[in-house]
Order: C-alpha cells, then structure tokens, then sequence
C-alpha cells in the first residue's frame, strides 16, 4: 500500500482475499477525488480543457445487480463466491457490501442446492441477475447433470423468486437449456416491457444505467434521429424515442435484436424503431447510412469502436455521445475523433464499479465548425 494514499479500515471482512473491491482501503473523498482523477487525466491526454467535465457520479453499496459467482469443490465441501487475487481459488463468500441484497440472499439456498446435486463438481459457475419480478439465473456446467438433479433444483425453484434458470455446458456451443421460465425475466426501459434473452447485457447497476441515460437524453433530445450503435436490447433506444422521430438499433447478437423488434411492435413502436442485427466490428454502419441520422450513439464492448469510429469521421454526423467501459480504447478512439474534426463538450465519469479501478465514462462530442 501507497503510505501516501490516505486509508481506512476496509468495511468488508473478505478485503484481501476476495479479488473484488480491491480499494476498500482508501478514504472516501480520496478515492472519489482518484476516480474523478482519471477522467481528468484522460481528458489532460487530449487536450482538451478539463471545465468539459462533470462530477463523478456514485453509485454505492449494494448496486450490482449482475454478478458472476464462481463455484469449486474441495474434499466435498462447496464454496461459492468470486476468485482470490490473482487466482481461480474460490473464497467462500459470507457477506459483500457490492451485491444486490436480494442476490445476496439467495446465496445461502445456491450453495445448499449446489452441494445436493449428485456431483455438485459439475457446476463451474453461477450468473445471476436482478430484475423487477425476481432472479434471473445462467448456469455454466462442465457436463451433463444427473437425472435425479432436477428433484433439487425443482425445490431451489419453489423456495426461491426465480424468474428464469438457464443450462449451458461448458464443453458444447453456445447452446443452452431453459429448465424453468416464468416469462418474466425483462426490464422495463421508459414503461417499454423487453423480454430478456438469455445472457443478455445489462449494465452492471440500475443506477449507472439510469445515470447514463439521463445522461444521452439530455445530449440528443433535440435531435430528430439518432443511430444506437451496439444497442443491446435498446437501454438507450426506447427512451430516446419519448424525444426524437426515429431510432435506427444496430447490435450483433440476434436475440437481443429480436427482443428490441418485439418489444417496439407491442408498443405501438415499430415504425418509429428499426432494429437492425450487424457485426459492427467487421461491419460497422456505413457514412452513407450514418449521413441520414442527426446524432449516434456508440455504447461498444472493451475493445471500443475503432472501425465504426471511422465510418463516423466519413459521416456528417453532428453529435455523437460515447459511452464507454473501457477508459484505454476509449482515449484511442476519441482521439481518432478529435483529429477527425470533433471536440468533447461535455464528459462524465460513473463509479459503476464501486470499490475498484473499472470506471464507465460517457462523453459528447460536437462537429467543430470549418470556415
């Protein structure tokens, strides 16, 4: 530890041999003042003047409604919660301060479910997610479950608020099984109801998500369209439709262009809203295209956008807002972009990732004019 970073006693009992919430040791003005740092510093690296920037944004304790739990087996005794630093030995959680609370609750049956399975070794991991009308539960496998598994998951089922539990094997294709399904297992995006595929992106927490919408509606409002570029199952799409004409969806994974589809055509939408499926990094939406649009949105995974931000410099597209994961590929493309001709009017840092050095950022870029 740096003696100079000013430090606390670290609130969670795991501190140190849980992999998570490795910064639980710095004060809080400190370390808030570190994250607001980072944009600050990425924003120095560009040149551009650091008045464009926003306060952080804090999102807390109990936020993250997505989280990855891991299972091992040892001498016939299961643990269950997230690997040790630097390490995929499995530290048994007992308490987190980061999880949603109703996640957190559904530990203690998990592992006693995992631990009646014939062989509970099968089970490599557990993805859970939050959602209004209950959990909603991927499970990765090593192989093939017993028969008389289902008894103990059928039970897990009737005594827990589980909307939906999904099988995939480790060693198939990106198939799975749905063993249970309520039909509840969505999300409601400005009063717009999408049913959730399977393994579907969400963002890691309800208040992050809703930061960074605000966040793009005031940006684009005035806009009359607006191209969603990686648009999941539309997060930013349907509420951008309260202000503008018309939203062009572009997103490579077919269910979650489906689920946006449905979702617009049960809403009375579906003219106003084109979900269209594209591998956006071998193809991504063409200047031609782009020149039809007033603004875009580009929400790209942690290897950025690069070839999309290329399409955009051949474009005349005015505005464009940035929401990013990944603060590295993010300075890289916004350089492009800078270079390109835009500049950053406004940028925002969101402590999605409490506790630790992950930081969402989203920032607007502007046309600079030309004499």
């Amino acid at each position: 530890m740096d003696n100079q970073i000013p430090q606390q006693t670290p609130p969670c009992p795991h501190y140190g041999s849980c992999g998570g919430c490795n910064m639980q040791h710095i004060q809080d003005a400190y370390y808030t003042r570190m994250k607001q740092g980072r944009l600050l510093d990425i924003l120095n690296s560009l040149n551009v003047d650091e008045s464009v920037a926003k306060p952080l944004v804090y999102i807390g304790e109990y936020s993250r409604r997505r989280v990855d739990i891991k299972v091992s087996v040892c001498k016939g005794e299961v643990s269950i919660g997230f690997y040790a630093p630097k390490s995929h030995e499995v530290v048994d959680i007992k308490t987190c301060l980061i999880m949603d609370k109703s996640l957190f609750a559904l530990l203690p049956p998990l592992k006693e479910m995992i631990s009646g399975l014939k062989k509970p070794s099968v089970i490599k991991s557990v993805n859970l997610t939050a959602l209004e009308h209950g959990v909603d539960i991927f499970i990765n496998i090593r192989q093939a479950l017993h028969a008389n598994d289902s008894k103990v998951i059928d039970k897990f089922i009737c005594q827990n608020n589980i909307v939906r539990i999904a099988i995939k094997r480790e060693d198939g294709n990106d198939d799975f099984d749905i063993i249970h399904d309520t039909g509840k297992a969505d999300i409601n995006l400005d009063e717009v109801r999408v049913s959730l595929p399977v393994g579907a992106f969400l963002q890691a927490t309800e208040k992050g998500q809703a930061a960074i919408t605000e966040y793009v509606l005031d940006s684009l409002k005035s806009c009359k369209s607006v191209a969603d570029i990686y648009s999941g199952c539309g997060t930013y799409s349907f509420p951008l439709l309260q202000y503008v004409e018309r939203v062009a969806a572009y997103e490579g994974a077919e269910d979650m262009v489906l689920a946006m589809h449905n979702a617009a055509i049960d809403a009375g939408l579906g003219s106003r809203l084109n979900a269209v499926k594209q591998d956006l990094y071998k193809t991504p939406v063409n200047a031609q295209i782009l020149n039809r649009m007033d603004a875009v949105v580009i929400n790209p995974p942690r290897n950025g956008a690069l070839p999309q931000v290329k399409q955009v410099l051949k474009s005349d597209i005015q505005k464009i807002v940035m929401v990013s994961c990944n603060p590295d590929t993010f300075k890289r493309d916004a350089k492009y972009l800078i270079d390109g001709g835009y500049k950053i009017i406004s940028a925002v840092a969101i402590d999605q990732f409490y506790w630790t050095r992950h930081l969402e950022l989203v920032a607007v870029f502007d046309r600079c004019e030309t004499l």
